[in-house]
């Protein structure tokens, strides 16, 4: 069964968590207490496979001279600690990346290459600036709930993304 948007918003962070985290073992969630199938379904979540995905996606963005610039950005409004211009310079961030040479491939979908920048940005981010970690998740969590949010539900969740 599809997830709805609060799922698909919740499974958004989870998803940031694992990309996030460095021991990855606790990102999975057991809820209900049984034991999970070994195959994979069609419409299961799995946030370590999701973060694993995008993780090797973000990788190679690494080499944008454009994600410096960014960064600096986003290092300068976490030191202010203001969560608006935090998630504005998001925003402008995830945006440049998009508009740069590494983002520009119409065989992808624009929301894709949203998902891809934002997830490249907090790799980055968190390889370069660990202490900005805790609040650029939460941005990045926030910033692509209200901007691919209703895609990844009308794709039918993360599970179905991740895929793509």
């Amino acid at each position: 069964m599809a997830p709805d948007q609060k799922q698909v918003e919740q499974q958004t962070f989870q998803v940031l968590n694992c990309l996030f985290e460095d021991d990855l073992v606790g990102c999975r969630s057991f809820d209900n207490g049984e034991i999970e199938a070994d195959g994979p379904e069609d419409d299961s979540f799995d946030p370590v496979l999701i973060a694993d995905k995008l993780r090797a996606i973000a990788d190679s963005f690494h080499k944008d001279p454009q994600i410096q610039a960014t960064v600096d950005e986003l290092d300068a409004a976490v030191k202010e600690m203001k969560q608006e211009a935090l998630a504005k310079a998001v925003s402008s961030s995830v945006a440049s990346l998009v508009n740069s040479q590494v983002g520009q491939r119409a065989e992808v979908a624009p929301e894709l290459q949203i998902i891809q920048a934002s997830m490249a940005l907090g790799r980055y981010v968190k390889k370069t600036y660990p202490n900005m970690r805790i609040q650029l998740q939460s941005a990045i969590g926030n910033f692509l709930n209200q901007n691919v949010g209703t895609w990844i539900t009308q794709q039918g969740g993360w599970a179905r993304v991740s895929q793509l």
